[in-house]
């Protein structure tokens, strides 16, 4: 399975790293984005896609690929995916989140990693 990791903000570079530095098979880091086209394409041939609050959950929808979407400064109702088992959504209650803003919602960080890291596995297997 290949992970696709892409950032689009320079102080971001932090969080990708890890990955960089990691060096495991089967992911790609992607610092200065990725071509529309090479995005679309590995989003429909994704077994899972995670994702934040971002256009590749809905292209996740779109390509009627599973997807796994972080969400923290709006509800699920406001702009996650559909309810559907193939779709898992990862969010806290709380105030909203200004959706244009430079930093992350506080709800969202309450999402732990571990719960990130199962949730491939349960959207995925879900006996």
């Amino acid at each position: 399975m290949r992970t696709l990791l892409r950032h689009v903000h320079k102080s971001w570079t932090t969080a990708f790293a890890p990955a960089e530095e990691a060096r495991l098979p089967g992911i790609d880091v992607f610092g200065d984005g990725l071509p529309f086209g090479r995005l679309l394409a590995s989003v429909a041939e994704s077994r899972a896609v995670v994702s934040g609050d971002t256009g590749i959950p809905h292209l996740a929808v779109a390509h009627a690929a599973p997807s796994v979407t972080l969400l923290g400064r709006v509800p699920p109702g406001r702009g996650g995916p559909p309810v559907r088992p193939r779709h898992l959504v990862l969010w806290h209650p709380g105030p909203d989140g200004d959706p244009q803003g430079r930093r992350p919602a506080p709800v969202l960080l309450r999402i732990r990693p571990g719960d990130v890291l199962d949730a491939p596995g349960r959207l995925l297997d879900p006996s």
